[in-house]
């Protein structure tokens, strides 16, 4: 198959069915692909399922396939040259216990945890006897040898139509322009100084004017879609100059632009701006590292970004090249805190979250966030929170209503 044919087609299959495609040739390397998600390797499909799908698929057309990752996909032949697979969707719900024993059996970072939560989420969910279906218009597809000009015929009318010039009517005057760009400059300022109040008082007064008309005619969610984005990068740019770490800038931001393109309105998607915008101050207020020397910066960093992993004061002194006391004495003068202090109280606030927002055992919670011992975890718990984990987890909304 022509690498231009093809390509044309796997644009098609991603436009209909909103899933990301992937075409890997006869020898098992990627020829072309169209994709928007970003999913963990270890959570897609790996060698092993497709060398297990080159083997049913000699003899079952389409193959369901479901990788490690829980994830499910539509997978079918290529003329003989390879295969198409098309997904990740889901035939049935995917809870948060199920995202974090994911993680855990896959050793991904707790970090990860909003992020990948955004990713299931927004997954299609299908009926049972979805992939039975699609599969053989997907085949017959890629198999056609007529040229994809004539199976989309439909869009010949809209090509012959004359982009339309903006109206005077349609068009911003320049008071408005110049308030739209001092008001997301204020923005910018509050997320950068994690000002809950600044924002507040910005959105209270001139929040309206960040509402633009559509600009993707006849599409007011396409067009919501694309401004979505553009703040969502005005958001991170000003939260990466607010000293947030790269990763846990990425985590955020691709959170969003997962859930940005799962809404269904524009209404649905302009909800979302405000939730970003209070993600990224908080995000900025809990993870600002004035006055911390590079070094006790890197170590900082490095434990909120591992919680999962070795976090004793002699490891990480060891990796950043000083010794325990010196990286205690950071610590102390630093941040005001002890170093197992400060390395408790970051597991305990994300046990805290897990332990308000989903039905894991105790003992999972405590290996997910580095505590291997579940007595060891309560402990520690209760001298951060002033609760055992259980009192905190019956405390919660749902608990006593």
């Amino acid at each position: 198959m022509l690498e231009d044919d093809i390509s044309q087609k796997l644009r098609l299959l991603h436009d209909v069915t909103g899933l990301d495609v992937v075409y890997r040739g006869a020898e098992g390397t990627v020829v072309s692909q169209v994709t928007r998600l970003e999913v963990p390797p270890s959570l897609t499909l790996g060698e092993a399922d497709w060398e297990q799908m080159a083997t049913l698929l000699e003899r079952e057309v389409p193959v369901s396939a479901s990788s490690s990752g829980h994830l499910e996909y539509v997978v079918v032949p290529c003329r003989g040259e390879g295969a198409v697979a098309l997904g990740p969707f889901r035939t049935v719900p995917v809870t948060t216990e199920e995202v974090i024993r994911l993680m855990s059996q896959h050793r991904l970072p707790p970090v990860d945890r909003l992020s990948l939560s955004a990713l299931y989420e927004s997954l299609p969910l299908v009926g049972s006897r979805y992939a039975s279906s699609l599969g053989p218009w997907v085949q017959t597809l890629l198999d056609s040898a007529r040229p994809l000009a004539e199976m989309l015929y439909f869009r010949s009318a809209q090509q012959k139509r004359k982009p339309e010039l903006p109206s005077e009517t349609s068009m911003l005057d320049q008071h408005t322009i110049e308030k739209r760009y001092r008001v997301e400059a204020a923005i910018r300022r509050a997320v950068e100084t994690g000002s809950h109040e600044l924002y507040d008082a910005v959105m209270h007064k001139d929040g309206t004017v960040l509402h633009i008309e559509d600009r993707v005619e006849n599409n007011p969610l396409r067009s919501a879609k694309n401004i979505s984005f553009v703040y969502n990068t005005l958001l991170r740019t000003a939260a990466q100059r607010g000293g947030l770490h790269p990763v846990l800038l990425h985590q955020i931001s691709a959170r969003y632009a997962v859930e940005i393109e799962a809404c269904k309105t524009a209404t649905e998607v302009y909800r979302l701006h405000d939730t970003m915008a209070q993600t990224y101050l908080e995000a900025v207020n809990q993870n600002r590292r004035e006055g911390l020397t590079p070094v006790t910066r890197k170590v900082v960093d490095h434990i909120v970004l591992h919680l999962h992993e070795d976090l004793s004061s002699a490891h990480l002194a060891t990796r950043f090249g000083m010794s325990p006391s010196h990286l205690a004495n950071r610590f102390r003068t630093e941040l005001k805190v002890t170093f197992t202090e400060f390395v408790q109280a970051r597991r305990v606030d994300e046990a805290a979250h897990l332990l308000q927002w989903s039905n894991l055992s105790m003992k999972e919670i405590a290996a997910f966030v580095g505590f291997h011992d579940a007595n060891h975890f309560s402990r520690k718990f209760r001298q951060v929170k002033g609760s055992t984990p259980s009192e905190f987890r019956r405390s919660r909304p749902e608990a006593s209503a």
